[in-house]
């Protein structure tokens, strides 16, 4: 038989949300909760593992999320859910299980999303020539849908030395979720257009030099 022991390590003011969740579960097992000085630790142990546990104690506790990883060591931790079984655990046929679980995550704050600004005019160099392109995003909605973001006008322009304009297609029918995830595509478009523009400008050095020895 595998058995799960589910532990949680709650702060004082949380308590009584988290004994709602629990009671919500009917969980079938005896759930023990103590109380020291800072904090409570509540545990108990059955044959099933109360994943859902992690989604309804996160719509508890808005602008918070679980995660495995306290990478930066500065995160606001409001809860630690760990669960164990034991290795030597085993199936309904007596066979010792594979990857027996020792897992803890951390409800911490999420952070906020940092805004990269950017220079929608990009420069390329043709050998000692300039040229430019210009990225155009704008506010977009998807009307089936009614999702909101970002979209990428399907007008780009190739702007060489500031004395030409050339209309290319750029993008259009798709929708981004924010300004930097649309210049990121932006970017792979503009690659491919500056190749075959590099192209072009190669055969056109071709053909000056082939004037001047006439």
């Amino acid at each position: 038989m595998i058995e799960t022991t589910v532990s949680l390590t709650v702060n004082k003011e949380d308590i009584d949300v988290i004994k709602e969740v629990i009671i919500q579960h009917q969980i079938q097992a005896p759930v023990v909760i103590v109380e020291y000085e800072f904090n409570y630790h509540i545990y108990f142990t059955d044959q099933y593992e109360y994943w859902e546990l992690e989604s309804n104690i996160s719509r508890k506790f808005e602008g918070f999320k679980f995660s495995e990883d306290l990478s930066n060591g500065k995160e606001e931790i409001k809860l630690q859910l760990h669960r164990y079984q034991c290795p030597l655990s085993t199936d309904g046929w007596g066979r010792p299980i594979e990857d027996p679980i020792n897992q803890t995550k951390y409800l911490i704050k999420k952070e906020k999303e940092s805004i990269i600004k950017f220079n929608p005019k990009i420069e390329a160099l043709f050998e000692d020539e300039q040229y430019f392109y210009h990225v155009n995003i704008v506010p977009g909605i998807n009307k089936e849908t009614n999702e909101e973001g970002f979209l990428v006008i399907d007008e780009f322009n190739n702007i060489h030395n500031n004395d030409s304009k050339q209309q290319k297609t750029f993008l259009k029918n798709e929708l981004f979720k924010n300004p930097v995830e649309a210049f990121s595509r932006a970017l792979s478009s503009i690659n491919q257009i500056a190749e075959i523009d590099f192209e072009e400008y190669k055969k056109m050095k071709k053909r000056k030099k082939r004037k001047k020895s006439n």
